[in-house]
């Protein structure tokens, strides 16, 4: 994630990088190093078990997910996937391209979409009729058709920094985090609704950089996640807001403003990636190890609020909840590490260790086809496929 690409995970990860170097590191990395084979009882010292060692049948047989495959040489930082149908989508930022998975063989199509010389696209999403890509550099939302995937159409070249895209229903919705380089304070915050009407709808969010977009199809909420502005220096400021809005889509008015039905804020937090598993919303964090829950139908209650899970034995954050159908996993960037929940307990598995470059896991789709779990990882351009063992 380089050039004019969305700021706040430009520096995110700068930070997480120097992080991981810490003079702690290489005594974790020899703890871990020593228990690559160990899982559930086998494990006497506690310590996470590195899912891609040389694992006998018997230790594999208990862990929740079994490592398929490695994907490699998926680009220079990529920086978002998404999945529709039989293939996943790679967003090269650094290569301004993107690459497509197929879930079947996993061959990968390389070059799938070419958007050119400075385009940056940052975050992409896949329906039944095309791919859309939100590409920075061009300041533009760029649709390519499934039918005809040479043939792109623009569908709006005068946002900023275009972070999030998500299309239901034929509307088209978009996240412009107006993120402003020379100040980051001006940072504002707009949703765009384009409708299958030709109609374009503006929407201020409640506080500053939206990044992410998802739907709730119980209420026809519109979900977008705005993650703040975090200020870097000698000591890291948060934000001072970080909200995630829910709108009422059939309220929406091509004519008067339109404000959020519900917003929720957290403290000390810079929100990121929404989930949705078994009727809760769960959101990650881009400073903090933990996520943040709130059960969908405790909404409308005067007390609701996000209530944060802490993350064991994380100290650094950048997290990423994973939706495996009704089963729920966390990524953290920093730590290369995925969590997994079952109920209250939580179990930690390694997805790299000191014999292997760092990885930074930034995101994931699950297929439940196949129960596949594809993590991308952004440090080394790859993506690992997992299978659910349930």
């Amino acid at each position: 994630m380089r050039s004019i690409k969305f700021l706040f995970i430009a520096l995110a990860l700068g930070l997480t990088f120097s992080a991981c170097s810490d003079d702690d590191s290489d005594t974790n990395n020899e703890t871990q190093a020593g228990n690559d084979n160990k899982t559930g009882d086998d494990n006497k010292t506690g310590d996470p078990i590195y899912l891609f060692g040389d694992l006998t049948d018997d230790i594999k047989a208990k862990l929740p997910l079994i490592p398929v495959k490695s994907i490699d040489d998926l680009g220079a930082y990529p920086s978002d996937i998404t999945m529709y149908g039989n293939y996943a989508y790679v967003v090269d930022s650094g290569n301004n391209a993107i690459h497509r998975i197929h879930l079947t063989d996993f061959a990968v199509e390389k070059n799938y979409v070419d958007l050119g010389q400075n385009a940056s696209p940052y975050a992409a999403h896949a329906d039944a009729k095309a791919l859309y890509v939100a590409a920075q550099g061009l300041h533009a939302v760029i649709k390519y058709p499934h039918d005809a995937p040479k043939s792109p159409v623009t569908i709006n070249d005068q946002l900023v920094a275009p972070t999030a895209i998500y299309t239901m229903n034929d509307n088209l919705y978009i996240a412009d985090s107006e993120y402003n380089y020379d100040d980051p304070s001006k940072t504002g915050g707009k949703i765009y609704l384009h409708t299958k009407n030709d109609e374009k709808i503006a929407l201020t969010s409640s506080s500053q950089n939206p990044g992410f977009i998802d739907y709730c199809p119980l209420n026809d909420w519109l979900l977008t996640i705005n993650s703040g502005v975090i200020t870097f220096g000698s000591t890291t400021i948060p934000p001072e807001k970080s909200c995630v809005d829910m709108w009422d889509i059939p309220s929406f008015s091509t004519t008067g403003e339109n404000k959020p039905l519900y917003t929720f804020c957290a403290s000390n937090a810079s929100l990121g990636r929404p989930i949705k598993s078994s009727q809760i919303l769960y959101i990650g964090d881009g400073l903090r190890p933990v996520i943040y829950k709130i059960a969908i139908a405790d909404v409308p209650k005067p007390d609701a609020a996000l209530t944060e899970i802490a993350i064991s034995d994380d100290s650094i954050g950048l997290t990423t909840p994973v939706d495996l159908g009704d089963q729920l996993a966390v990524l953290n960037f920093n730590n290369d590490t995925l969590t997994w929940f079952d109920g209250d307990k939580q179990t930690k598995y390694l997805l790299a260790n000191s014999k292997t470059s760092a990885k930074g896991p930034i995101d994931a789709v699950y297929d439940p086809h196949r129960k596949q779990l594809l993590i991308l990882n952004s440090t080394t351009g790859s993506v690992d496929v997992l299978k659910l063992n349930k």
